[in-house]
């Protein structure tokens, strides 16, 4: 595994971790092939988390419903940052 991957499979463990002691249900880890993605439960919503890797570096997306609390939350947690309308 090279660097960059290793590198990305570290940052979704720690996101991972920081949100399961939130109290937030984390499915395992899926290794795609430009990815790491999880997905994040709470009650009904459900978000992915995914950390892509490559040659620009690593970068963390959330993919859900932009308008559900718990995506925003989860925004605010990973982020730290509110999602907030223009």
């Amino acid at each position: 595994m090279d660097k960059i991957k290793q590198q990305a499979k570290k940052l979704i463990e720690q996101e991972i971790k920081f949100l399961a002691e939130k109290g937030i249900a984390v499915s395992g880890i899926k290794e795609d092939k430009y990815n790491f993605n999880c997905d994040l439960h709470y009650g009904k919503d459900d978000v992915k988390l995914l950390v892509y890797f490559g040659k620009k570096g690593i970068k963390k997306i959330l993919q859900g419903n932009k308008e559900s609390v718990f995506y925003n939350k989860i925004n605010e947690l990973i982020f730290g940052e509110e999602f907030f309308d223009l």
